[in-house]
């Protein structure tokens, strides 16, 4: 094996990377829409903390350095809620308009 051959491992894998990353960035736009239609807020610190942990200690069982794995994932978590921050908010329901007509006045 020689160089050229693991840079076209190392792109098969990068491009899975993106792969991943389109998919992910594509489920959290739906939550982005639901926590709009909803009243819910973008940003859920008790779900980041919960995942920041998760990452963490996956990173570790993996032998992977847990502050870049963070770091990645602040990215991609910071990412998803700027996206989530420009969908528009439903206003609130505002209760039926009644229409006078002709024949209500005439009463």
């Amino acid at each position: 094996m020689d160089l050229s051959d693991l840079r076209a491992r190392i792109d098969a894998i990068d491009s899975g990377l993106l792969d991943a990353l389109a998919r992910r960035f594509a489920v959290g736009d739906e939550v982005g829409r639901f926590k709009a239609e909803h009243g819910l807020p973008a940003r859920d610190p008790d779900r980041e903390a919960e995942m920041t942990a998760r990452y963490r200690a996956e990173a570790e069982r993996r032998g992977l350095d847990p502050d870049v794995v963070e770091g990645i994932f602040r990215l991609i978590l910071d990412t998803t809620v700027a996206r989530h921050e420009q969908v528009p908010r439903q206003p609130a329901a505002a209760p039926p308009h009644v229409a006078r007509t002709e024949f209500d006045q005439s009463r």
